[in-house]
């Protein structure tokens, strides 16, 4: 399982910008509204089918597509220092 570290830059972000996360160390950065939206569902309990199924009703992404997506998305958020694991 993975949760989110770090916050919503709501200050920064406007409606001409794509959304802004700053890591706990104070590092920015402007991600797609996807990975906004996966990375404000991981809080640690939350599966990644689980945050796919949400997305899933909205998207016109296949679901075993989908699933890959959200995973590379959490996994690029990881590197970066906006998500951790948690066993």
């Amino acid at each position: 399982m993975f949760i989110k570290r770090g916050q919503f830059n709501e200050e920064r972000t406007t409606n001409k910008s794509k959304p802004i996360l700053v890591t706990p160390e104070g590092k920015s950065f402007q991600v797609t509204y996807m990975s906004a939206f996966i990375w404000e569902e991981l809080d640690g309990s939350t599966s990644i089918t689980e945050v796919s199924k949400k997305i899933e009703n909205t998207s016109k992404i296949n679901k075993p597509e989908l699933s890959n997506i959200v995973e590379s998305i959490i996994l690029q958020l990881k590197d970066v220092g906006l998500v951790g694991q948690v066993s």
